[in-house]
């Protein structure tokens, strides 16, 4: 089963916030456009949790097409913007949650975080919440001692909010080792996302290593479309090694058949 992860961050229509982070950044009438399309295009939004719970068997999606919405961070307009459009549109999620900050510090960005009273709301919806570390730093350069205490920590402290066993895990910065999946694994993590890109395949992936599909501000329907199709990335690979102009210009000629077939 083939299962697209998509990665988001804020949802924010605030100029400035996306003038400065504008690739962790989707507007809340973009967002709200990409899940009507994904509704309409028969996917269900479900969450990591309910693939685990499952077993990753897609007879409890009875015909229908799965696609996984996570979001990094735990910004607090995940709750205020996002949150009323998943519910509109019957969606779940995954939100990894930092616990140890009350706005993004690790960046500089002023963006508020969510309070315990939000994440219980969301939990109690179904939409999970995962662990992203307590401070979010570059597990890479820590000591194991300090990524276990950042590991654990965040899960022990989330888990007394929630009241609940955490299953999902989310690298900051995408950053990891074998090692460093090791200790996740050991804290009790059932899942764990990476900042690969591409399609997950049950058949090929592994669990503790779910490639994602980045959603950024410029992601009208069609380039979502593409996106889910995998030929986004294969646009992207094969222009790798040009220019930026030549990429997107690449990028766009490869997108004409999409736009041809119609569904945009």
């Amino acid at each position: 089963m083939k299962i697209p992860v998509l990665m988001y961050h804020s949802i924010c229509d605030d100029r400035k916030s996306i003038s400065k982070e504008g690739r962790m950044i989707v507007k809340k009438s973009l967002f709200e456009k990409q899940i009507k399309y994904l509704k309409k295009k028969g996917y269900l939004g479900v969450s990591l949790e309910d693939l685990h719970r499952n077993n990753f068997d897609d007879k409890f999606l009875k015909g229908r097409k799965p696609v996984v919405i996570t979001m990094d961070d735990g910004y607090e307009d995940n709750y205020t913007n996002a949150f009323p459009i998943l519910k509109k549109y019957g969606f779940k999620a995954t939100i990894f949650v930092v616990s140890h900050y009350n706005q993004a510090e690790w960046i500089g960005w002023d963006e508020k975080l969510m309070n315990s009273s939000q994440m219980k709301e969301l939990s109690k919806y179904g939409i999970e919440i995962g662990g992203h570390t307590m401070h979010h730093p570059q597990l890479n350069s820590l000591s194991l001692e300090e990524v276990r205490k950042e590991v654990a920590g965040n899960k022990e402290y989330l888990e007394g909010n929630l009241e609940k066993k955490l299953q999902s895990f989310a690298y900051p910065y995408g950053d990891y080792s074998y090692e460093r999946e090791d200790i996740v694994r050991e804290c009790g993590y059932n899942i764990i996302c990476t900042t690969e890109k591409g399609i997950f395949d049950t058949a090929k992936g592994r669990a503790f290593e779910i490639c994602r599909v980045n959603v950024n501000q410029y992601d009208i329907p069609l380039i979502l479309k593409t996106k889910l199709n995998n030929s986004y990335q294969d646009i992207s690979e094969r222009c790798k090694n040009y220019s930026k102009l030549k990429k997107y210009i690449c990028m766009g000629i490869g997108l004409i058949p999409e736009f041809l077939k119609g569904d945009i």
